[in-house]
């Protein structure tokens, strides 16, 4: 559709809403400004499975304690999975906390995969959970309780937290849960996906540039270079300042008949003195 321009840009937008915000997908185009806060944030891909929208994952953090306990290191953005999917070995990090939060839920890793509560709604518990935060490459995406549970979700289940594992594969997988905080731009050209906070995810959802130390360091030298080539520069002018009004000096003593003796003194004097 793109090669027979029926598509303006080669690019592919989603929008995944809720109870009172519309799904819809934008084919060729960006969502409209109403979808989302902010900017957006490029998130570069890598080449380690083709099939699928592939990043680098390096991080992730339950609250303020870092829950990625495996060696792998990728993740993939899938619009058609409803979940998020975390690694057998992590999920049962962020498995303790949700039981933590309230003795309620119920955490059947074997059947259901998930944790729930048949008791009452998710907003009874949103102040207990805490954040779940992605670190992506050199972004990170943080994603609050309300965003990562659904109330009311199917009969029987008042508050279903839909966040899971996967044992059959080496990545995470964003599902739904992930793509409904943020607003998703699939760029087919230049190879990347841009992410921006949806305009109805929950205070505290954030996609932010991760600096970094060693980017800190980097930015750090990078300056000091800047400040040296700009003491350079004005040095470098400020010489040849010097040298021009010399050479005017020169002339003037010239046209004035000073012999040589007396001109090499003349000149050899500071600017300031000879005024």
């Amino acid at each position: 559709m793109y090669e027979s321009q029926q598509w303006p840009e080669f690019v592919a937008s989603f929008v995944i809403g809720n109870e009172t915000q519309p799904s819809y997908v934008t084919l060729g185009g960006y969502p409209d400004a109403s979808a989302y806060t902010g900017h957006f944030v490029k998130q570069p891909l890598v080449k380690k499975y083709s099939m699928w929208w592939t990043m680098r994952l390096t991080n992730i953090k339950i609250g303020p304690n870092s829950g990625k306990l495996n060696a792998k290191y990728f993740a993939i953005a899938d619009t058609g999975t409803s979940f998020l999917y975390l690694l057998e070995e992590d999920f049962s990090s962020f498995k303790v906390m949700v039981m933590n939060a309230s003795s309620d839920f119920i955490c059947d890793t074997v059947n259901a995969g998930y944790c729930y509560s048949n008791v009452t709604t998710c907003d009874a518990y949103w102040a207990q959970l805490e954040p779940l935060t992605l670190f992506l490459d050199h972004n990170i995406y943080v994603i609050q309780p309300e965003g990562y549970t659904i109330s009311n979700a199917w009969e029987g289940s008042a508050c279903v937290v839909a966040v899971s594992y996967t044992s059959n594969n080496d990545v995470y997988v964003l599902g739904d849960t992930f793509l409904r905080n943020f607003v998703s731009v699939f760029d087919y050209k230049h190879n990347t996906i841009s992410f921006a906070v949806s305009a109805t995810a929950p205070a505290g959802t954030s996609a932010t540039l991760y600096i970094g130390t060693l980017n800190i360091v980097w930015v750090c030298l990078a300056g000091l270079v800047v400040l040296y080539l700009v003491w350079r520069i004005y040095d470098h002018c400020k010489m040849k300042k010097k040298q021009k009004q010399e050479a005017q000096l020169k002339a003037q003593l010239e046209e004035q008949g000073v012999d040589d003796k007396k001109l090499v003194e003349t000149t050899e004097q500071p600017i300031e003195e000879q005024e």
